[in-house]
């Protein structure tokens, strides 16, 4: 299997929530993001600009965060089960694999998207405030 495979069932089973905050940039994460917009950039235009791009960039990270949940569960069963599985397991594996390249790419093309749609100074204040 894929190293980076492994990495993310680690993740997932190790944090309980198939979160590991800092690891990847979740859901909530965007949120409170979304709600710092208004506050970091001034002109309205451009909030709605920003505002959409992170929608986009949360409905990816929610997506996959409940698809990899499910692939977690199913495996936890296949795994319980104790029968020989290890074809079936390798294919959900393969699957969510397959699934976490593609939001990636497109949580990445988001964030280029973002960068360029804001100041040097914004996105420092957008991604260092607590």
């Amino acid at each position: 299997f894929d190293e980076m495979i492994w990495a993310l069932l680690a993740m997932y089973f190790l944090s309980g929530t198939g979160v590991v905050s800092g690891a990847v940039l979740t859901a909530d994460e965007v949120a409170t993001l979304r709600d710092q917009v208004s506050i970091v950039i001034e002109d309205a235009d451009r909030q709605k600009a920003v505002s959409a791009t992170l929608k986009a960039l949360h409905e990816e990270a929610r997506a996959f965060e409940k698809s990899f949940a499910k692939s977690g569960k199913k495996l936890s069963k296949l795994y319980a089960e104790h029968a020989d599985n290890r074809e079936l397991m390798s294919t959900v594996l393969d699957g969510l694999n397959a699934e976490w390249s593609g939001r990636q790419t497109r949580a990445t093309d988001a964030l280029f998207k973002l960068r360029g749609q804001l100041t040097e100074q914004e996105w420092t204040d957008l991604f260092e405030s607590d």
